[in-house]
């Protein structure tokens, strides 16, 4: 029995997780017939007769529609209602979970082996397809998203989907939270009102963020909370959100010149909702600088330029 790690193993761990975060992340197109043969075994394996029929779509929306399709064709050259022989899989998307056995058999780790040959099945399908719909019958597949963009390791896109696929079909996201895609094509659009109307906490914060902390500082009439006679340090304000939560913002100047202007330019961020003071809050802007009292931070603060 493996208990832990040998340094050699630790060592290796960010290089086998760095190639399966790039097998779940690639943009290539699927190579069809290689998913196919790799599906097909897993029938097999599962005891079942591969499919009659394969059938390669762009994109899972398009898989979706044709399904739908099928389940309200009323042709004859078509089955009326398909029976699943599982769910549907997502192919490279399911690295995460075949890379913890795979590391496992790699430092050592024995599987039976019908198990093993399972993994080295999932292996196959991992590194050659996308989602795909196992039926009876038929089999669909989709193809991979042509653009995928992450920041900070979430889906992450200001000027447009996160995931995109060939024909068009994709995923809005911002900060690893789907959003209507509508506030990231049009922001322009975002009022005051669609911020307060919207339900999900998670996308009225986007918008919160997209619209201008300063912006809903002053529309929404926010309460002073605190205020530091230092401007480098800041304001303190502080609003109710439509769910409770208490949403924080700190306004103070840029330690910096404006090259342009030769005048500090003031800039208002969220801060957390626990935030007391502006010095509190300015300190918090700096990482490297929380566990300051407030009495060192401001010293500190008096020497920036």
């Amino acid at each position: 029995m493996i208990t832990k790690l040998t340094q050699q193993q630790k060592e290796y761990l960010p290089q086998f997780r760095e190639e399966y975060l790039q097998i779940g992340l690639d943009t290539t197109p699927v190579d069809f017939d290689k998913a196919e043969l790799a599906i097909s075994e897993l029938y097999k394996l599962e005891g079942l007769e591969p499919p009659k029929q394969f059938v390669r779509l762009s994109s899972p929306m398009m898989c979706e529609l044709y399904i739908n399709k099928i389940k309200n064709s009323s042709s004859k050259d078509q089955p009326k209602t398909l029976t699943y022989s599982g769910t549907w899989f997502n192919g490279q998307q399911d690295a995460y979970w075949i890379a913890f056995y795979q590391f496992a058999r790699e430092i050592g780790v024995n599987y039976d082996e019908k198990l093993s040959a399972g993994l080295d099945c999932w292996l196959k399908i991992m590194r050659s397809s996308h989602w795909f719909y196992p039926y009876e019958e038929i089999c669909i597949i989709s193809d991979r998203p042509r653009v995928i963009h992450m920041r900070n390791g979430r889906l992450h896109n200001e000027i447009g989907k996160s995931v995109e696929y060939s024909d068009g079909w994709g995923i809005y996201s911002l900060n690893g939270r789907p959003m209507p895609g509508w506030i990231i094509d049009n922001p322009e659009l975002i009022t005051l009102e669609k911020i307060t109307s919207e339900k999900n906490a998670e996308v009225r914060r986007e918008m919160m963020r997209i619209y201008g902390w300063d912006r809903m500082r002053t529309e929404i009439n926010a309460v002073l909370v605190d205020k530091h006679p230092d401007p480098f340090i800041g304001e303190l304000w502080s609003w109710q959100d439509v769910d409770g939560v208490s949403i924080r913002v700190l306004k103070c100047q840029n330690g910096t010149v404006n090259p342009i202007t030769g005048e500090y330019d003031w800039y208002t961020l969220r801060v957390p909702t626990n935030t007391k003071t502006a010095v509190e809050a300015n300190r918090w802007t700096y990482p490297l600088c929380r566990s300051m009292s407030d009495e060192e931070y401001i010293e500190l603060s008096k020497t920036r330029t």
